[in-house]
């Protein structure tokens, strides 16, 4: 074991122990997953192993990758040959200094009933359980379990493996099977990482939360959704010298009776006001969650380290049982902005988790949030209320100093093919066969961006846009689509690259070959902040060889790009989506 992830048990461990003083943290999957799962290794950890038992193999799709730094890719967790599936768990650990997980999301092989979805970008590890749940019935074949989409920070040896797996049918039997490693390398460091991952655009697929103040349900709240703890405001923005407030809230909840929280960010953004400074440490202020009601809180359980941006708080229900149920603030957070940039507020899986009133921990999500540091503020006095027995601290805004605005936009033109004019979609600059076919395979709308489809295919497009100095975003995202005739792989190609002007290559986003997922739509983002200031050309183009072609459609291209201003003189326009880490149900 390597010593990262030494590092990682160890702290897994200890932080874990911290927090509930005992709390069993159990995994809510509905089944007693239990077995042995015996992992077929090759000759060399680092090549794909080849499945030396019968029975159902667990691997990653594709199993081989050669990725750029600041690249990301989608992959596919898949099963095969598997009898009476219901239920699965795996852990996978991987080197967080070379790449990063942006999401995780339920694989179609499975329903997702029940969804338990943790990783951490920190120590370098994916936690996921999913079960079926009656009347969903036991599955046999082969597919998808898992999607996992993950960026490249850096060159080196990614060290993605899976730890263990954990097959089981609907009475908890285990399947037993084997267990192919994939090898994954980033080949080369062309793009600066940056201090936290990307996030990615799928959040929509699950319904943001919508904040309420009532504890009590009411009508429109779904009794049955997974919990999930969030943000409000899901982003902060704040001037440099600038106070201001975040809440951690519960979505609906039922019988709550323990809650730990542990959160992360970077502290040369913003560093946490002490809410109680009569206590001993840096804390953060109760919410009304538990209020009225005898509670415990264990050692360490509010507490804010502003040297590595990291707070840790857990509050335990002593009342009758069950515990209460609604909507809740937890806890409220006071940021005072520190340098100009962004930082996520991240919460941090293994020590953040709910438990009812028998200790055992519910199958949970979150949803992490942003800090969004603009210019310096007009000196101001210091916030003179510090509360210390309202639940919730109120801490007034500087006044001099005019509101910071986010403010979004899509510097993409014509991203989704819709405008035709003749064979060209302007300002789409097309390259040797290259068309925009209506209705043959669009993601949405009528048409696409078709590119290749017969042999010695160099077909490709590309728009020129221009980032401003100010940028505090620059998001780059778009849908592709494979359909290849290939026997094996890799023959043919596509690419994503950053050109200048005048033609010179800056930089390769994405390399793809007929040997990735095919026959269905993928989405990819990339991070463009590194050429703030300057005017580009986005290209996508193929390169297929001289028999069995390939096809590749590209759809739904856009570059957002959001910059701070005091001042708005206009309605701002797209606004950056609320970050959802996790799948929540």
């Amino acid at each position: 074991m390597t010593g990262h992830k030494l590092q990682r048990a160890a702290q897994l461990r200890a932080g874990r122990g911290r927090l509930f003083l005992g709390i069993i943290v159990l995994l809510a999957i509905a089944l007693a997953l239990s077995g042995s799962w015996a992992m077929a290794e090759g000759p060399a950890r680092r090549r794909p192993s080849v499945a030396l038992l019968s029975g159902p193999q667990v691997s990653l799709d594709p199993s081989t990758l050669r990725l750029t730094a600041g690249s990301t890719q989608s992959v596919q967790v898949v099963i095969s040959d598997v009898v009476n599936l219901y239920g699965f768990q795996l852990h996978i650990n991987f080197d967080p200094a070379v790449i990063q997980i942006n999401a995780l999301t339920p694989g179609t092989f499975l329903s997702p009933d029940i969804v338990l979805p943790t990783f951490d970008n920190i120590n370098g590890y994916i936690d996921v359980g999913i079960s079926q749940k009656s009347p969903s019935v036991e599955r046999s074949g082969s597919g998808v379990l898992l999607f996992i989409d993950l960026q490249a920070i850096a060159s080196g040896d990614a060290e993605f493996e899976f730890e263990s797996v954990l097959l089981a049918s609907a009475d908890g039997i285990s399947l037993g099977g084997s267990v192919a490693q994939p090898d994954i390398i980033v080949l080369q460091d062309t793009a600066t990482p940056t201090a936290t991952p990307m996030v990615s655009p799928t959040a929509t697929a699950t319904p943001s939360p919508t904040p309420g103040t009532s504890p009590t349900p009411t009508a429109t709240i779904d009794p049955s959704a997974t919990p999930y703890f969030y943000l409000e405001p899901a982003t902060l923005n704040l001037a440099v010298g600038q106070t201001g407030s975040m809440q951690i809230r519960t979505s609906y909840v039922q019988e709550l009776a323990g809650v730990g929280v542990r959160m992360r960010w970077d502290p040369t953004k913003v560093q946490v006001v002490d809410a109680l400074p009569g206590e001993p440490g840096v804390q953060v202020a109760p919410g009304d969650l538990f209020s009225g009601h005898p509670v415990v809180q264990p050692a360490n359980g509010n507490t804010v380290d502003n040297g590595l941006g990291d707070l840790s708080y857990a509050l335990l229900y002593m009342g009758d049982p069950p515990g209460p149920t609604g909507q809740w603030t937890v806890a409220a957070i006071s940021f005072t902005a520190q340098m100009t940039g962004s930082t996520l507020v991240e919460f941090y899986g293994p020590d953040t988790l709910m438990t009812d009133a028998g200790g055992v921990s519910m199958p949970i999500g979150w949803i992490n949030g942003q800090v969004i540091v603009g210019g310096a503020a007009q000196p101001t006095a210091t916030p003179t209320q510090t509360p210390t027995q309202t639940p919730i601290p109120t801490v007034p805004a500087p006044t001099a100093t005019p509101t910071a605005v986010l403010l979004c936009s899509d510097r993409i033109q014509n991203g989704s093919f819709e405008q035709l004019s003749g064979g060209e979609a302007p300002p789409w600059v097309k390259q040797a066969g290259t068309t925009y076919e209506p209705d043959i395979l669009p993601h949405t709308g009528s048409k696409a961006a078709y590119l290749g489809g017969y042999d010695g295919a160099q077909d490709g497009i590309y728009q020129t846009v221009t980032i401003p100095a100010d940028a505090v975003n620059a998001t780059l995202r778009y849908w592709w689509y494979l359909f290849t005739v290939e026997p094996t792989h890799p023959h043919d190609y596509f690419y994503v690259e950053i050109y200048d002007t005048s033609g010179t290559l800056q930089e390769v986003l994405s390399t793809l070959n007929d040997g990735a997922v095919a026959d269905q739509w993928q989405q990819a983002t990339h991070n463009l902040m590194a050429y703030a200031g300057q005017t580009i050309r986005i290209s996508f183009r193929i390169d297929n060889n001289e028999s069995n072609r390939s096809s590749f459609y590209v759809d739904d291209i856009s570059l957002e790009v959001c910059t701070i201003q005091e001042e708005p003189t206009e309605t701002p326009g797209l606004c950056l989506p609320l970050i959802m880490d996790n799948f929540v149900k």
